[in-house]
Protein backbone atom coordinates (compact mmCIF):
# COMPACT_ATOMS: atom_id res chain seq x y z
CA UNK A 1 0.00 0.00 0.00
CA UNK A 2 1.26 3.08 -0.64
CA UNK A 3 -0.12 6.32 1.89
CA UNK A 4 0.23 10.27 0.96
CA UNK A 5 -1.15 12.35 3.51
CA UNK A 6 -1.61 16.27 3.38
CA UNK A 7 -1.84 18.76 6.56
CA UNK A 8 -3.92 21.86 5.90
CA UNK A 9 -5.41 24.44 8.23
CA UNK A 10 -7.39 27.30 7.72
CA UNK A 11 -10.69 29.61 8.86
CA UNK A 12 -12.88 28.35 7.35
CA UNK A 13 -11.78 24.51 7.07
CA UNK A 14 -10.42 24.17 3.40
CA UNK A 15 -11.74 21.42 1.44
CA UNK A 16 -8.96 19.28 -0.11
CA UNK A 17 -9.37 17.08 -3.18
CA UNK A 18 -7.01 14.29 -4.34
CA UNK A 19 -5.73 14.22 -8.02
CA UNK A 20 -3.82 11.33 -10.36
CA UNK A 21 -2.87 13.60 -13.60
CA UNK A 22 -5.10 16.25 -13.32
CA UNK A 23 -8.26 13.51 -12.69
CA UNK A 24 -10.25 13.94 -9.36
CA UNK A 25 -9.77 10.61 -7.85
CA UNK A 26 -12.99 8.63 -6.07
CA UNK A 27 -12.84 6.89 -2.57
CA UNK A 28 -13.52 3.72 -3.98
CA UNK A 29 -11.53 0.45 -5.00
CA UNK A 30 -8.09 0.61 -4.72
CA UNK A 31 -8.22 3.93 -3.78
CA UNK A 32 -9.84 4.60 0.06
CA UNK A 33 -9.35 8.40 1.22
CA UNK A 34 -9.76 9.50 4.89
CA UNK A 35 -10.45 13.30 5.38
CA UNK A 36 -10.17 14.95 9.18
CA UNK A 37 -10.41 18.00 9.99
CA UNK A 38 -6.57 19.64 9.40
CA UNK A 39 -5.06 16.74 7.22
CA UNK A 40 -6.16 14.22 4.28
CA UNK A 41 -5.17 10.71 3.30
CA UNK A 42 -4.97 8.67 0.55
CA UNK A 43 -4.40 5.28 0.29
CA UNK A 44 -3.95 2.98 -2.84
CA UNK A 45 -4.02 -0.82 -1.98
CA UNK A 46 -2.57 -3.32 -4.17
CA UNK A 47 -0.06 -0.97 -5.64
CA UNK A 48 0.87 -1.88 -9.43
CA UNK A 49 3.49 -0.31 -11.97
CA UNK A 50 0.24 1.93 -13.14
CA UNK A 51 -0.53 3.64 -10.46
CA UNK A 52 2.68 5.65 -11.60
CA UNK A 53 1.76 9.42 -11.80
CA UNK A 54 1.60 12.63 -10.90
CA UNK A 55 -0.63 12.68 -7.46
CA UNK A 56 -1.73 16.23 -6.42
CA UNK A 57 -3.85 17.60 -3.28
CA UNK A 58 -6.21 20.70 -4.20
CA UNK A 59 -6.84 22.88 -0.81
CA UNK A 60 -9.38 25.61 -1.06
CA UNK A 61 -11.56 27.59 0.82
CA UNK A 62 -13.04 31.21 0.48
CA UNK A 63 -9.30 32.72 0.68
CA UNK A 64 -7.55 30.81 -1.79
CA UNK A 65 -6.40 27.72 -2.91
CA UNK A 66 -3.30 25.97 -2.98
CA UNK A 67 -1.86 22.85 -5.25
CA UNK A 68 0.84 20.22 -4.45
CA UNK A 69 1.86 17.67 -6.71
CA UNK A 70 3.83 14.80 -5.75
CA UNK A 71 5.42 12.15 -8.77
CA UNK A 72 4.83 8.78 -7.63
CA UNK A 73 6.98 6.03 -9.42
CA UNK A 74 6.28 2.60 -9.17
CA UNK A 75 8.72 -0.31 -9.96
CA UNK A 76 8.77 -3.88 -10.67
CA UNK A 77 10.94 -5.97 -8.28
Amino acid sequence: SLCLTCFADGDPVPEMFWLKNDREIVSAGQYSIKNESKSSTLTINHVTMEDSGNYSIFVRNKHGSQTVIVTVSVYKH
